[in-house]
């Protein structure tokens, strides 16, 4: 498997978090469906 790679940077005092799930609009939307391990987020340090 390849690592992934971001066409943008990650602006000072955030990092990037991953997880296997994530809520849109009421719906829970799980990476695996979309055939990706986790979902990429951006979050304050």
């Amino acid at each position: 498997m390849e690592q992934m790679s971001f066409d943008f940077p990650i602006p000072a005092g955030y990092i990037i978090r991953f997880s296997a799930y994530r809520t849109v609009k009421g719906r829970r939307l799980y990476a695996k469906e979309y055939g990706i391990r986790a979902w990429p987020m951006l979050v304050k340090a």
